[in-house]
């Protein structure tokens, strides 16, 4: 069945995607725009940082939606996973850890 003679197919296929898959495709183009934005870095790692920010994002989805958390929750952290970049994302992760699974103090 194409698109032409059923404009019902693409809503179909759109809602047949699981919501860490539709977060994350709805997300991509902020995290795109916000990797061109770092003028300091080639071409080629903000390439990469988006592609990280969008896999992290589908995982972090993932994990969410398997948790049983709200779908609210799933597009909030992907949109914050797109806001803050890869980067801030494994600072504040490393924080976390390091404070509550390793025990250590943030401040030595």
């Amino acid at each position: 069945m194409s698109l032409d003679s059923n404009p019902e197919t693409l809503a179909a296929l759109w809602h047949s995607l699981s919501e860490p898959v539709r977060a994350a495709i709805m997300t991509s183009p902020l995290g795109f725009l916000l990797a061109l934005r770092k003028s300091d870095r080639p071409y080629g790692k903000r390439a990469l940082d988006f592609l990280a920010g969008a896999v992290t994002g589908l995982i972090t989805g993932f994990i969410l939606h398997l948790a049983g958390f709200e779908p609210w929750a799933i597009w909030s952290a992907n949109m914050g996973i797109a806001f803050l970049g890869v980067d801030k994302v494994r600072d504040i992760v490393d924080f976390l850890a390091d404070k509550y699974i390793y025990k250590k103090d943030p401040a030595q």
